[in-house]
């Protein structure tokens, strides 16, 4: 009984000994830190590894239908100085229709392209959400532990 009682009072006044140093368990600690640490890099790394190949597809994408939009500009332009041109004298109509039709072509394959392009961002983005969310949860995890302990 009386045993009893001097582990009763030693574990409700804290001073319990489970037979480890404190460097013992500061090294646990660390240990389990730097496993935590690598963890959410490996995670990181994975996400922006996927990220990239997102990246990977629609940047082309986007660049060419920049590169499409930029030139159907230049052809409406050669277009309507063409058409200005037609209603001088001597009305030349075959060659404003001509980078009329190449504008209108090139307008339409640029946005068609600029279009995947927007979509393939939409839908996949460019943050590493998963680890971003994972880091918050331990985040509030860490505080009520911390919490718990006060």
């Amino acid at each position: 009984m009386e045993v009893q009682s001097v582990v009763n009072q030693q574990v409700n006044n804290h001073q319990v000994n489970n037979g480890r140093s404190v460097a013992a368990v500061l090294a646990d600690t660390k240990e389990e830190l730097k496993q935590f640490v690598e963890t959410r890099i490996a995670m990181l790394k994975t996400e922006l590894r996927e990220k990239m190949k997102t990246l990977k597809i629609a940047a082309p994408l986007a660049a060419v239908g920049f590169v499409l939009l930029v030139t159907a500009y230049l052809l409406f332009t050669l277009a309507l100085v063409g058409l200005v041109f037609a209603f001088l004298p001597d009305n030349a109509y075959r060659l404003c229709l001509a980078f009329l039709a190449v504008g209108v072509l090139w307008t339409i394959l640029g946005g068609v392209a600029a279009y995947f392009a927007k979509r393939e961002f939409e839908l996949k983005g460019l943050m590493p959400n998963k680890t971003i969310r994972v880091l918050k949860g331990d985040k509030i995890w860490i505080q009520t532990e911390v919490n718990s302990q006060t």
